[in-house]
């Protein structure tokens, strides 16, 4: 159990993904005169998905239309070291649709959710909107590179007496 306890965010395997994205925030926090030490980007969970088409679609569009479309389910979480514990700071959660899926998904990546939480540490202090700007940009690049075309970003509507911004 004590060995379990001393493991930590930069003992889980990395992927390709993670790598990029992990660079990308070294270099673009690095290029802004940020400082965000112990910042560790993984990968913790990938699965392959397929998404029914909803019946209506092939009414509306005609036989033609593709019953379903496989993508990848990807949960990327950034983690830095506070007080001695690795804290989850930021979520991000996207379906990749590549080559392989029909049109109209093909070669699209969405984002359905992105977290963050206020435990970052930052030099100088309050920098976190750099910080998690850096690491949306790296997914964003990298997506780019794996031959994704499009990049939608799903957010929920406001809820009464809540601003957006």
């Amino acid at each position: 159990l004590r060995a379990l306890q001393r493991r930590s965010a930069s003992d889980l395997p990395s992927c390709a993904t993670s790598d990029a994205v992990e660079a990308h925030v070294a270099v673009e926090i690095a290029a802004a005169g940020v400082q965000a030490s112990g910042l560790v980007v993984r990968v913790v969970s990938q699965r392959l998905y397929h998404c029914r088409a909803v019946a209506g679609m092939k009414v509306r569009y005609g036989a033609d239309y593709p019953d379903s479309f496989p993508y990848r389910s990807k949960a990327l979480f950034a983690f830095q070291e506070v007080d001695g514990a690795d804290v989850c700071v930021f979520a991000l959660y996207v379906q990749e649709y590549d080559a392989d899926c029909p049109p109209p998904n093909t070669n699209r990546t969405y984002i359905s959710y992105v977290d963050s939480v206020g435990y970052l540490a930052s030099k100088p202090q309050g920098q976190r909107t750099a910080v998690y700007h850096a690491l949306l940009h790296g997914y964003l690049q990298f997506a780019a590179s794996c031959g994704f075309e499009h990049a939608h970003i799903w957010v929920a509507p406001p809820t009464a007496g809540r601003l957006v911004f």
